[in-house]
C-alpha cells in the first residue's frame, strides 16, 4: 500500500510538471547572405587629419575659432561589382547635434570644438563614372537625394551612390571620392591654454553590404 502510495504520487507529479510547461511557441529564424565580393575602404594621408601647431594667440577667448579647412580623399575597392552604403561614427561623442563630431583632449576628457564632415558630392567617381549621392535616414528602406552635403553620425544615416538622376544604389568594383572638414576650437576662456592641448578625434566609417 506504501509502495502505491509513492507510484500513485511520482504519477501526479508527472502530470502536473507536464500542465506546467505546455506554453505557446514562436520561432526565431536567423538569415543573412555570405557574398563572394568583399570591399577594402582607405583614407588619405594614412587617415589622419593633421592641423599641426597651432597658437593659442590665435584662438579668440570669447567664442569659436574657425582652423583653416581640410580635405581628404578615400577609396572603396571591391573584389566584384557590389553595391554598398557608408556611414560614419563618432569615437568622442558629446552630442550636440547629429552632425558635430567632437575632437577631445584624451586624458582629461575634455571637448575642445567641434567638426563637420561634408561631402564633396561632384567629385564621387564610381569606376571613373560620376555618381550621384543619395541618403537613407531609415537604414536604407528609403532612399533620397541629400539637400546638403553634411555628413550624419548617425548609425541609420547612411550614403550610398546611384547612376545619375537615379535613386537606386549602383554595383560597382572601385569608388573614389573626397571629404571637406570644418573644424571650430571652443573660446580658449574654456581650455586650459597653460600647456600644450593635444587635438584627438577619432570618427568611423563603416561599409554596408546592400
Amino acid at each position: 500500500m506504501h509502495n502505491l502510495f509513492k507510484a500513485f504520487c511520482a504519477g501526479s507529479l508527472m502530470t502536473a510538471t507536464g500542465a506546467v510547461l505546455a506554453a505557446s511557441t514562436a520561432d526565431l529564424k536567423v538569415a543573412g547572405t555570405i557574398i563572394p565580393a568583399a570591399c577594402t575602404p582607405v583614407f588619405s594621408g594614412g587617415g589622419t587629419v593633421d592641423f599641426g601647431k597651432i597658437s593659442a594667440k590665435d584662438l579668440s577667448p570669447t567664442k569659436l575659432t574657425a582652423l583653416p579647412r581640410k580635405f581628404f580623399t578615400w577609396t572603396i575597392s571591391c573584389s566584384a561589382p557590389t553595391r554598398i552604403a557608408l556611414s560614419f561614427k563618432d569615437n568622442r561623442p558629446l552630442l550636440i547635434s547629429s552632425f558635430d563630431f567632437n575632437p577631445t583632449n584624451k586624458p582629461l576628457g575634455q571637448n575642445i570644438g567641434i567638426y563637420y564632415l561634408y561631402q564633396e558630392r561632384q567629385e564621387t567617381l564610381a569606376d571613373g563614372v560620376a555618381v550621384d549621392t543619395i541618403a537613407s535616414s531609415d537604414s536604407g528602406a528609403v532612399w533620397n537625394k541629400p539637400t546638403s552635403a553634411l555628413i550624419h553620425r548617425d548609425a541609420n544615416w547612411l550614403f550610398s551612390f546611384a547612376n545619375k538622376d537615379t535613386l537606386t544604389p549602383t554595383a560597382f568594383k572601385n569608388l573614389s571620392g573626397k571629404i571637406r572638414l570644418d573644424m571650430e576650437v571652443r573660446k580658449t576662456n574654456d581650455l586650459d591654454i597653460t600647456k600644450e592641448i593635444p587635438i584627438d578625434g577619432l570618427a568611423t566609417m563603416t561599409v554596408t553590404y546592400l
